[in-house]
């Protein structure tokens, strides 16, 4: 079905550039659901608001010659959309800007009515898993997915519990006294997204989650994400170019074309 309004909500005024561009170029804090991000931007009178159980309206974002223009989609509460579009054509940078690695100029990121635009990326109730996993090389599998816990300064038995519980519905129970080397592609998959849903977001982001991996083990992973997302009654944007895993996991279907989000009944 196509998106309905209830979840999430971009909205931004499309406005001509007034002078220079702004460049940055740092470390940005890490979402709960992963290490520090280094990255070079340019950001030219962005407009953005992100609001829980509501919708994305009209955003615009602009970097050297790469723009978002009038990005709009609703995304309902509870439910698994996916987003897919051609190479480089901005899907990423959706997520970054949701997600806080990538801050407007101007306009609002809200959550739930909260504004978080100020807020580092890890106080926003939004889980977050790049493309690479991003997982930390010298850090096990059980410090791995209690990360997020650590940085807000869970108590120790509250972080042993979380883990345990994440590690035995991902199957990884068996590896937390590991580190990340000699794990499969599949095994890392599953160590990222047991760090992103530590934190228990209101809002998972997945940006290629099954692209790595073998065909067997992706239909395994589909059905890994789909079961979670219903068993942590979450709200995912997962990004992805394969409509396998659109028909699979998708309650709601949205495409990036000319820097916009376009919604329809199907990947196709």
């Amino acid at each position: 079905t196509s998106c309905m309004p209830e979840e999430i909500m971009l909205h931004a005024e499309r406005r001509e550039a007034r002078g220079a561009t702004t460049t940055r170029r740092g470390l940005m804090s890490p979402p709960a659901g992963g290490p520090a991000k280094t990255f070079k931007s340019q950001v030219v009178h962005a407009s953005l608001e992100i609001e829980m159980a509501s919708n994305v309206q009209n955003v615009s974002w602009k970097v050297d010659q790469f723009a978002l223009k009038d990005v709009s989609c609703v995304i309902p509460d509870g439910k698994y959309a996916v987003l897919m579009g051609a190479t480089g054509c901005g899907k990423t940078t959706v997520l970054e800007i949701i997600c806080g690695l990538r801050r407007p100029e101007v306009g609002a990121v809200l959550v739930a009515g909260v504004d978080v635009t100020r807020l580092l990326p890890g106080s926003r109730q939004i889980g977050y898993v790049p493309q690479d996993g991003a997982l930390f090389p010298t850090m096990t599998v059980a410090e791995q997915i209690g990360f997020g816990l650590q940085v807000r300064r869970e108590g120790k038995e509250r972080v042993t519990e979380v883990v345990g519980q994440l590690a035995e519905g991902l199957g990884v129970s068996h590896l937390l006294g590991r580190t990340i080397h000699g794990l499969s592609g599949g095994e890392r998959q599953r160590v990222a997204l047991g760090r992103a849903l530590a934190i228990e977001p209101r809002v998972l982001l997945l940006d290629e989650p099954i692209s790595a991996l073998d065909e067997d083990m992706r239909d395994e992973m589909m059905s890994l994400l789909k079961r979670i997302q219903q068993e942590h009654e979450i709200t995912v944007l997962h990004v992805t170019h394969s409509s396998k895993e659109a028909d699979q996991l998708a309650d709601c279907f949205l495409r990036m074309e000319n820097g916009s989000i376009v919604t329809s009944d199907s990947p196709a």
